[in-house]
């Protein structure tokens, strides 16, 4: 059975990722960099963001409405804010619901990549290992999924990776990113061991390799 703390987690979240998102597009909208090659010229939206953000609504309302087909409780305003309130407010009865784990693994994939383009995540981490083809400096990418990208443009799967054996960390937040989990359980693995702590508070990135390799098999 679904916690129902992990339902009112993941709405909450969907729901404040999917106004930052709103917020940010409206704003770059009006105030980005002139679009290359017109005279002064803007875009009109922030495509990607303003995208997301149609998309979690989307979400948010099929799954509201699903919870007032199989519940018989009054549909909820069109809104995220009042579909949020719906969902939060029976999260003990969706929690219980055979689809539950379903809606956490979209409304978490779209928070994820949100966080990531509203910059609450940085877009990329060193990689202590050079580029196997030119030698040149590489850094993961923290997009879905994770991507090794070298100066050169250069690009590997994370998973190849793996053998690596490097010292250098990443922090709580990135390595949720990489391996597709919660900050909370990043904390929990550390505890457990399964991930290594760093000196500055981080997880070393050897750690979270060895994590990637075990899941893959």
């Amino acid at each position: 059975m679904t916690d129902a703390n992990s339902v009112i987690r993941s709405v909450n979240q969907a729901e404040e990722i999917h106004d930052g998102l709103k917020v940010r597009g409206e704003i770059r909208s009006h105030n980005g960099p002139a679009a290359p090659g017109a005279s002064g010229s803007r875009p009109p939206t922030d495509i990607g963001m303003l995208d997301l953000a149609v998309h979690i609504e989307g979400l948010l309302q099929s799954w509201s409405r699903l919870v007032h087909e199989e519940s018989g409780d009054d549909l909820p305003a069109d809104t995220p804010a009042a579909q949020s309130l719906f969902m939060r407010q029976r999260s003990i009865w969706i929690a219980g619901a055979a689809w539950a784990p379903d809606m956490l693994d979209e409304l978490d994939d779209a928070t994820r990549k949100g966080t990531g383009m509203l910059g609450m995540l940085p877009s990329r981490t060193y990689m202590p290992e050079p580029c196997g083809i030119c030698h040149a400096v590489q850094w993961i990418y923290h997009e879905r999924p994770p991507v090794v990208r070298c100066q050169a443009g250069h690009e590997s799967e994370l998973m190849e990776h793996l053998q690596g054996r490097g010292t250098e960390a990443v922090t709580h937040a990135q390595a949720a990113w990489v391996l597709g989990i919660k900050r909370p359980a990043v904390s929990m693995a550390v505890k457990r061991g399964t991930l290594v702590a760093s000196p500055g508070g981080g997880v070393t990135l050897e750690s979270v390799r060895v994590r990637l390799a075990k899941v893959s098999v």
